[in-house]
């Protein structure tokens, strides 16, 4: 057999031999390496604290209660319209249970298309604005105005940016989606971060579910603890924090600036939240997001609007009801909540 073979064939036969050998060793150092990830050093960049398990919330908040407004509280009837006209990203499951609200109260609901913005509100007693995809052109936001100038319910529930994926036959999609409210959250002094919050200690299952509490001063008929399901952080200028978060919370494009966020604000006749999840149909029962979303419902219901009442464009002063100066052009950065 050796005489068969020939010095090139016990060449090459060892050659293979030594190559096997190799790829042996070499799988069991990989093997080494990858049992010993576990052991990552605490400044070892793959060691993300936030997807270690023992980091991962799994306490989940109860989900009980039913919206139950005060007709005591209320003005009896009107109309509160629904922006459904700038792209807005809800459907029926997110307006259902507010829709279910006011219409136990007497309140109709209608939803704005197109057209004349101002048309549409004629006849309204409080507007609500859902995450928009588009922004809103100089002359809404003058409807808008005008129309909180008169003593109209505001409701705006923004959201930080998110990415969605979208499959086609021609493949896969990325898009980047953010509330399109500059032109509009300029007018009020208003802002809604573009990075999501998150906390490790107080949350709903996921760090970005977040728990959230009201301030002393709020006034929201009894909620102790609410959930948000990836908020951003709401600036107001000159408005009073109605909820915000634990202490320790994170915001998504920071490392070191942990404090408690404002996430509901209100001014007069207008309130912004920075997350719109909290009420639809599978969360608004968590905690005690009901009892907040019956003091929206009790909100837009309770409005005094005098459509006869104007406002001057030109005013040099903002008026009682939180329409401010004309000339105002940006947002505050200013948080409203107390920063630990």
């Amino acid at each position: 057999m050796s005489d068969r073979l020939g010095a090139s064939g016990w060449a090459t036969r060892l050659l293979a031999t030594g190559l096997a050998a190799a790829v042996v060793v070499a799988v069991a150092a990989g093997g080494a390496v990858l049992a010993g990830q576990g052991d990552s050093p605490p400044d070892d960049p793959l060691a993300i604290p936030e997807y270690q398990p023992e980091n991962v919330s799994v306490d989940y908040v109860g989900a009980e209660g039913e919206i139950s407004p005060d007709n005591d509280v209320t003005t009896g009837s009107g109309t509160v319209v629904i922006d459904d006209g700038h792209g807005n990203r809800f459907d029926r499951s997110t307006i259902e249970p507010l829709v279910r609200g006011l219409t136990r109260v007497g309140y109709t609901v209608e939803f704005y298309r197109s057209g004349d913005l101002a048309d549409a509100l004629d006849d309204a007693k409080a507007f609500v604005i859902i995450d928009p995809a588009r922004e809103y052109r100089q002359g809404d936001v003058d409807d808008v105005r005008q129309f909180t100038g008169q003593g109209g319910r505001l409701l705006i529930a923004g959201e930080p940016n998110r990415v969605s994926v979208s499959a086609s036959l021609f493949g896969t999609s990325i898009q980047r989606q953010d509330s399109a409210l500059t032109t509009l959250g300029s007018a009020y002094g208003v802002s809604i971060g573009t990075a999501y919050l998150s906390n490790q200690e107080s949350a709903d299952a996921n760090y970005k579910f977040i728990r959230t509490q009201p301030t002393d001063a709020a006034e929201l008929g009894g909620v102790e603890e609410t959930t948000m399901y990836t908020a951003g952080a709401v600036r107001m200028r000159g408005g009073e924090t109605l909820l915000r978060t634990a202490p320790g919370t994170l915001e998504s494009s920071t490392d070191d600036e942990r404090g408690r966020h404002a996430v509901a604000v209100r001014r007069n006749d207008v309130v912004v939240t920075g997350d719109k999840t909290f009420m639809q149909e599978d969360r608004f029962r968590v905690a005690d997001n009901e009892v907040f979303l019956t003091y929206l419902v009790e909100f837009l219901a309770s409005s005094e609007r005098d459509p006869d009442r104007s406002i001057s464009s030109e005013s040099e002063e903002e008026d009682e009801n939180g329409t401010p100066d004309g000339n105002v052009t940006t947002a505050t950065s200013a948080y409203t909540g107390d920063v630990d």
